[in-house]
């Protein structure tokens, strides 16, 4: 077990999880260092999914993906992240229109914007021209929450309406 899913499963040691590695053959792609550690989410839609690595983790919730290292600062923003998401403190943010897809991470910090879906580098929040092309194509948004029936966070005056 590399030290990044050490470090996970203590931190998750309270949650549902299963545990996945290439001894399982539909994960036999993996490398021997490598597994999947899948936090259950029994609130809402989707579960979270850690893949770890003995340098790197990503983290998975929704259409949002990050990759941390195996530095001490970067395993602890990993599990700060879990804790977020798990707490409704944070959430994913989708917007789609007819061509395009946007996915932001939305936390106390602001919004962080997936790079390979905001090929434009629009900022919502500055830019006109992101509100009118979303408008024209009548583009629509998604929430997801760890717990939806918890998502008071989300001030909908902030958002497309």
């Amino acid at each position: 077990m590399n030290p990044i899913s050490q470090a996970l499963r203590e931190f998750l040691k309270d949650e549902e999880i299963e545990i996945f590695d290439n001894t399982q053959y539909q994960f036999s792609s993996l490398e021997d260092d490598e597994e999947i550690i899948v936090v259950l989410n029994y609130f809402g839609d989707e579960n979270l999914y850690i893949q770890t690595g003995e340098g790197q983790a990503v983290l998975a919730f929704g259409q949002w993906r990050k990759t941390y290292d195996d530095s001490y600062e970067d395993i602890e923003l990993l599990k700060d992240d879990i804790a977020q998401i798990m707490t409704n403190n944070s959430y994913v943010w989708t917007i789609i229109d007819s061509r395009n897809c946007i996915v932001g991470y939305v936390d106390h910090h602001g919004v962080q914007y997936l790079e390979s879906t905001n090929e434009l580098g629009w900022a919502y929040r500055s830019s006109n021209e992101f509100l009118k092309t979303i408008a024209a194509d009548e583009g629509s948004q998604n929430f997801l929450f760890w717990d939806p029936a918890l998502n008071n966070a989300v001030q909908p005056s902030q958002f497309l309406i």
